[in-house]
């Protein structure tokens, strides 16, 4: 056979996977296929999609007497798309259909990236790693299964398969990786086992099908991001364990109407319930000791507020737009309100469970109450009048 020899030009996306050991042996190029031999010397790796131009591929056991074991790293990236119409995210990929063999035990990263048309594909049984953005935007992908032996399962796997309804995670798989099914709008259920510990950013990111979900008792933590935009979740169980809730972690929820919000978080970041426009009510624990900015604004219909007796600050806006709460009762442990924290609220009536003093020595920024039809503050041993507010500010 004739080998033939050329440098690999760097692709745009720069995707980390674990490398496959290989020798310099090839690339080679059978059935249109392009190869190299790995270091046993009996198996081999397929590193392009060569001169294969057909629709359905099938990838054979055996190459040239090697056997394939693994596919690489961007293999079939926009497969049969021209590289003006990849950059614009347009044009469709040829593959439609691919055959992969039980003896592949590793897909690289970015295998199978942009191919819009590929709709169904059967992991082998043996598959052990699925590289990160494997199926980056195969917006065509419906129907995919998991094996049960996979380990490794990388960051952005299904990223923007909007086409796919149902997954089932393996037990063996304890982590989700940041973007794992971003922008998946079609997907519906999402199975995966008690055992899993952690979910990373964006996992599920304007999965806008998504009706509800039940965290796993070992995540410590709901990451920034995680459910924005997630616009048909309407029931959510959180595990005790849950020390953070990250920035936008709920973000354009809109329609989560009630959360339990477990007595151990200590966190609420920046804009945690932005936009819960379904939102009636709320607990804040008492482990929370402070609420990040914008944290429940434009929370259109939220009635009802507990806060934390823990809490030391109120960030800016942290209640804007929120039009249906009318009272709203303040610990005495606050020492600090933000910018417009009550901006274009329904707030009418505003207690504070401190003394006058206390709330007069409270560090109050800009115009906290904004626009309210508030007039008065209620202490435990007095009130104060906006109007010596408005003169103090």
């Amino acid at each position: 056979m004739k080998k033939k020899f050329w440098i690999f030009a760097a692709l745009a996306v720069v995707l980390a996977v674990g490398a496959i050991v290989a020798i310099a042996m090839g690339p080679y190029d059978a059935r249109g296929l392009e190869y190299v031999v790995n270091e046993d010397g009996v198996t081999c790796t397929i590193t392009g999609a060569g001169s294969c131009r057909a629709r359905k591929v099938h990838i054979p056991e055996y190459l040239d007497g090697y056997r394939v074991t693994a596919i690489g790293k961007n293999v079939f990236y926009n497969y049969g798309i021209s590289k003006k119409d990849a950059e614009q995210h347009r044009g469709n990929s040829k593959l439609k259909e691919v055959t992969i063999p039980d003896s592949v035990t590793v897909i690289g990263s970015g295998a199978f990236y942009g191919c819009n048309q590929l709709k169904s594909v059967k992991l082998p049984s043996g598959l052990q790693t699925l590289g990160t953005a494997a199926f980056y935007h195969c917006t065509g992908l419906r129907d995919v299964v998991l094996p049960d032996g996979l380990q490794n399962l990388g960051e952005a796997v299904f990223y923007n398969c909007q086409s796919l309804e149902i997954i089932t995670i393996p037990d063996s798989i304890t982590k989700i990786g940041q973007g794992m099914f971003y922008d998946c709008k079609a997907l519906k259920e999402i199975h995966f086992s008690d055992d899993v510990t952690e979910i990373g950013n964006l996992a599920f990111y304007g999965c806008a099908s998504l009706r509800e979900m039940s965290i796993p008792d070992g995540v410590t933590e709901i990451a920034d991001w995680l459910f924005a935009h997630c616009a048909s979740l309407k029931k959510l169980t959180l595990p005790d364990g849950i020390t953070r809730i990250g920035e936008r972690a709920f973000s354009s929820c809109v329609s989560l109407e009630e959360i339990r919000i477990p007595s151990g978080v200590t966190e609420i970041k920046n804009h945690a319930f932005y936009e819960c426009k379904k939102l009636t009510s709320v607990t804040v624990p008492d482990s929370v000791e402070k609420l990040g900015v914008y944290a429940f604004s434009d929370c259109l219909t939220l009635t009802s507020v507990t806060l934390s007796h823990s809490l030391t600050e109120l960030g800016d806006r942290t209640f804007d737009g929120c039009i249906a709460l009318q009272a709203l009762t303040v610990p005495a442990s606050v020492q600090k309100l933000g910018v417009a924290l009550l901006a274009s609220s329904g707030i009418k009536t505003l207690s504070f469970e401190g003394t006058v003093s206390q709330w007069n020595a409270m560090e109050k920024n800009g115009n906290w109450y904004a626009v309210t039809e508030l007039k008065e503050i209620v202490c435990s041993d007095g009130t104060v009048a906006i109007r010596s507010e408005t003169a103090d500010s």
